[in-house]
């Protein structure tokens, strides 16, 4: 599952230690730096690691990254987070 976000560093930290928290593994490059208009956003992707045998995510893995979205968006408002799951449709919260 890759997971797209753009926001403020603050709410990318919080993000990527929810997933963690949550035992969700996560691998990610630093995330790209974006200025303007007095701001600075972060532009960066997680992919969650994939689980079993056949290369699946589970339920309970795909709840956990849910539920940490919605943490971080409940905090961050005004970040973009997207996923391209296909359990989660154009999940854009």
């Amino acid at each position: 599952m890759r997971i797209d976000y753009t926001g403020g560093p603050q709410g990318w930290a919080m993000l990527t230690r929810e997933l963690e928290t949550a035992g969700i593994t996560v691998s990610y490059q630093p995330p790209e730096e974006r200025r303007g208009a007095g701001d600075t956003a972060l532009h960066g992707v997680l992919w969650v690691v994939q689980q079993g045998a056949a290369g699946l995510i589970g339920g309970a893995t795909v709840t956990g990254a849910l539920k940490a979205i919605a943490a971080v968006k409940a905090r961050f408002p005004r970040v973009e987070i997207e996923t391209d799951d296909s359990e989660i449709p154009a999940l854009r919260i």
